[in-house]
């Protein structure tokens, strides 16, 4: 019989568990170092929203840049849980943001 996929919580305890010392908890302190852990999507919005602020762009103007609406750039920026992934993967690119994955086994 497979097993069910593990649930959020399960992945939580373990990235707890397996953390590199060396990446940072998210916060707008921290943003500037190399490399930041980001605990939500919060966080991510904030890190986009201070980059954008640090080129003095308008919500409009970066949207414009990235290739999506301000709505969306906004709903981003507020942490929403629940956005297309692929745009949000544009707005990162956009703001020179690189998102790496790796396995936690």
């Amino acid at each position: 019989m497979a097993s069910l996929p593990k649930q959020l919580a399960d992945f939580s305890a373990e990235a707890a568990e397996n953390a590199p010392v060396a990446i940072q908890k998210a916060s707008p302190e921290t943003f500037a170092q190399a490399e930041v852990q980001l605990d939500s999507t919060k966080d991510l919005g904030n890190m986009v929203r201070r980059l954008r602020e640090s080129r003095k762009l308008s919500q409009q103007e970066f949207a414009d840049l990235a290739g999506v609406g301000r709505r969306f750039l906004s709903e981003l920026e507020n942490g929403k849980p629940t956005l297309e992934f692929a745009k949000v993967l544009q707005v990162a690119q956009a703001a020179g943001i690189s998102l790496l994955a790796r396995d936690r086994s």
